[in-house]
């Protein structure tokens, strides 16, 4: 409120002056990194997503050991009048007991966790870590959580328990049916083929609970396979952006006022440069309302006598100003309405580096011709265009010369600059008020070599007196937006890891409720002269086999992840398709 009341104030002074504020542009409030954050936010979304699944398949798990377990309590209890609803009332408290001391052991993990997350976020976007509290609604919806989960995870094996009828109850054996019992007749010699043959019974012998821990299991391990093809796919949009956006080696920056021509020579003098292309880069603005009319003649008429004309020729680099635009009653007796400045590049039309194909591009193609332009992605958002045959915007610049473009097409989000026709450039914005990029291909593009030929042309330039105002090795750049890719793939993993520990608890438990079920089968080996040996091997075949089928199906889990995930954050970084 008060940086726009000072603008406010500065835009009624310069109104005092005589000259008019055509617009006033406000930088936006979003945060500097609130793309990388967005990116983490989304990861941290479908993680949670994930963990709550992975954790009701476990809920739902014990619960169904649980009342398995109590099938003869609930079979006295219906006997003796119980009704179900009572019987998954009792159960109900149960899982909100189990749930409220969860909450209070996760309350202090809840910080602890937080802190460790942040500092591992931190350190991969490289900034200055803060300190993290975990604010009173995070509570409130730990708390929700810990009440609700359960109870939903818990919801149908409860509702199982709860029908099952006194005859049924009378039949079941509780916590085991005596499978070994088959095995009485056969010699000790044999335990060693009867092992497997008892585990695999084992493992299908509750299917239901066979198929919550598949699944618990092969969620995070589609998590972690997915991980690296989502950064293959990230990597792709981001190389086909590169390759028609940074398609050259080195970049030098001129003042606009410097001969392109001169410039260009002197980079082809170097023995590795074997392609030199020049652009502009500057600002233009969309004007709202419609050009003045014509006069009879078909021209546009003369603006006034106290008109401050722009000048055709550039000023010396020595005294070069920005020069201060004409009031807007003196451009035709207008008050036109502009937007914002629209950053600018002029390019060739038939450039050799820079070239979007259809897939590259939101919406619409590439320059074609020298009536059109192609926006950014926050560009055509703030305009509020539509990209069709019909679509167009006139656009003005320092010189009182305006021209109607047709939007071809819009660029993803990574790009910053709108793009013309070079030719078209030089009709809005003087060459003092613009920047001479000069693209340059080398032979070798191996980082060695292009250093050392960016560090002849800056001292060739240097020779000729000309001032290199910046220069930048490109394929570094090129590199760097790859590296920053693998905080995704880094965070994936780290994600995966989380949940994939949930997991390995859960099949944990499993096992250890499959043990207990099966203390009278595990009594008779014993009778029979099993040892602790039999017994291992026995549970080690059944987490392999259990382990082995999670990892199968961990594959078309990783593909719908990925698939999701990929084009999740394609858009959200790229606004571009990504290809799984």
């Amino acid at each position: 409120i008060r940086l726009r009341e000072l603008v406010s104030q500065v835009k009624d002074q310069i109104n005092d002056t005589g000259y008019q504020v055509l617009s006033t542009e406000f930088l936006s409030d979003a945060p500097p990194l609130e793309s990388q954050t967005n990116v983490m936010d989304t990861l941290l979304i479908y993680s949670t997503i994930m963990t709550f699944c992975v954790t009701g398949v476990l809920i739902g798990n014990f619960t169904s050991a649980i009342v398995g377990r109590q099938i003869s309590e609930i079979g006295i209890m219906k006997s003796m009048g119980a009704v179900p609803l009572q019987i998954v009332r009792l159960f109900f408290l149960m899982m909100m007991i189990m749930g409220l001391i969860a909450f209070v052991i996760a309350l202090p993990l809840t910080s602890y966790v937080a802190e460790a997350f942040s500092q591992f976020l931190v350190a991969l976007i490289d900034i200055d870590a803060v300190p993290v509290v975990v604010s009173s609604q995070t509570r409130l919806l730990q708390l929700v959580a810990a009440l609700v989960v359960p109870l939903l995870a818990a919801l149908i094996p409860i509702i199982h328990g709860a029908r099952i009828s006194v005859k049924d109850t009378l039949r079941s054996e509780g916590a085991g049916k005596g499978g070994a019992l088959r095995w009485l007749s056969l010699p000790q010699s044999l335990f060693p083929m009867i092992i497997p043959q008892m585990s695999m019974r084992n493992i299908f012998l509750k299917p239901g609970r066979f198929m919550l821990t598949i699944i618990a299991l092969a969620l995070p391990g589609g998590l972690f396979m997915a991980s690296f093809g989502i950064q293959d796919a990230l990597i792709d949009i981001d190389t086909r952006l590169s390759d028609s956006l940074y398609n050259y080696d080195i970049e030098l920056t001129f003042d606009g006022y410097q001969p392109i021509p001169q410039l260009e020579r002197i980079a082809y003098k170097q023995d590795a440069v074997t392609y030199v292309e020049s652009w502009r880069q500057g600002s233009i603005y969309r004007i709202y309302d419609q050009p003045a009319p014509l006069q009879s003649n078909g021209t546009n008429p003369p603006p006034p006598q106290n008109a401050a004309l722009p000048s055709t020729e550039p000023p010396s680099p020595n005294n070069a100003q920005p020069r201060k635009p004409p009031p807007p009653s003196d451009i035709g007796n207008r008050q036109p309405s502009i937007s914002g400045e629209i950053a600018l590049r002029g390019i060739p039309l038939n450039s050799k580096i820079v070239h979007f194909t259809s897939d590259e591009l939101t919406s619409g193609h590439w320059l074609q011709s020298d009536n059109e332009i192609v926006l950014t992605y926050e560009g055509y958002e703030a305009l509020s265009l539509n990209v069709d045959r019909s679509s167009e915007i006139l656009l003005g610049g320092s010189y009182i010369e305006e021209k109607m473009f047709h939007v071809a097409g819009v660029t993803g989000q990574l790009i910053i600059e709108s793009f013309i026709d070079i030719n078209q450039f030089e009709r809005f914005i003087p060459n003092w008020e613009s920047v001479i990029r000069l693209a340059v291909v080398t032979s070798s593009h191996d980082r060695d070599s292009i250093d050392r030929t960016l560090e002849n042309l800056r001292q060739a330039y240097n020779d000729e007196g000309i001032a290199v105002n910046a220069s930048v090795s490109v394929r570094e750049l090129v590199e760097r937006r790859v590296e920053r890719l693998g905080i995704v793939t880094q965070t994936l993993i780290t994600l995966a890891v989380i949940v994939g520990i949930v997991s390995v608890i859960g099949l944990i438990s499993t096992l250890s409720i499959n043990i207990r079920e099966r203390t009278k089968s595990i009594g008779i080996l014993r009778s029979l002269g099993g040892d602790y040996r039999h017994l291992g091997m026995m549970v080690l075949i059944e987490s392999l086999m259990i382990l082995f089928i999670s990892y199968v199906l961990a594959f078309p889990v990783s593909f719908v992840i990925g698939y999701g995930i990929s084009d999740i954050l394609g858009k959200q970084m790229y606004s571009l398709q990504a290809h799984y």
